[in-house]
């Protein structure tokens, strides 16, 4: 495993045990310990382009108790504490090129259009990045394949800023299909695409749409099953 936990202080053993991905949940499940020497050899063998004093400087910062070494919950909660706010989950918004379904709109007008995007994920989440005319395609209403050029708006969050503010976002992208003509617009959070409508979608696509949602939700970690999520659930 690399860590030895038989006494107090948990050590590296070899640079092929230290890359485990494991070795953090590894040490937290074996009560373990990571002295300050071991933590920044830790770190030093990953060649993560940190010095060891920047290592020091992290060690001290996770050893809240300040007795000289990491212990499991001191471990659990720096961990947990990153993983609440690193901007990882990416969410992103197609920008049509084209009003009511296929009128094409001018470069100018599709500049302005992407910039109301950047603004709005920029407000709520820090920043965000439009991309290169993208091509697509689209089945209407009508059964008709509508080609056209799109771009994609990208910004990144962390999961508790998207329960905060998906309402929100979803608000917004519906009065922008309703201001630019469309039926709908693709919204992309962690991978998983949602059409958000310009009206009240049908029950079969508000299924089509919800289904995969709440299963990249359970992946997030959000809840396990139904009865966690509803309490009052009883099967």
């Amino acid at each position: 495993m690399g860590i030895k936990s038989a006494n107090t202080t948990a050590e590296i053993s070899s640079p092929t045990e230290a890359s485990d991905p494991n070795l953090f949940d590894t040490l937290s499940y074996n009560g373990g310990k990571f002295s300050e020497k071991a933590f920044i050899d830790f770190l030093m063998s990953q060649k993560l382009g940190l010095t060891k004093e920047q290592a020091s400087n992290m060690f001290k910062f996770a050893d809240k108790d300040g007795k000289g070494d990491l212990d499991a919950s001191e471990i659990k909660f720096i961990c947990a504490a990153v993983a609440n706010h690193t901007m990882s989950v990416p969410v992103r918004i197609i920008v049509p090129s084209t009003q009511d379904v296929s009128g094409k709109i001018s470069k100018e007008e599709m500049t302005k259009r992407c910039d109301q995007v950047l603004e709005i994920l920029s407000h709520l989440f820090g920043g965000a990045t439009a991309s290169g005319l993208q091509r697509g395609a689209y089945r209407a209403e009508t059964g008709k394949i509508v080609y056209e050029d799109v771009k994609s708006v990208t910004s990144f969050c962390t999961k508790e800023l998207w329960k905060e503010n998906v309402g929100q976002v979803r608000a917004k992208v519906a009065d922008l299909c309703r201001e630019w003509g469309q039926e709908c617009m693709g919204m992309e959070f962690a991978g998983y695409l949602e059409y958000v409508y310009a009206e009240e979608p049908s029950a079969e696509k508000l299924w089509d749409s919800i289904v995969p949602r709440l299963n990249k939700r359970r992946q997030l970690g959000w809840y396990k099953n139904v009865s966690e999520m509803m309490p009052n659930f009883e099967p």
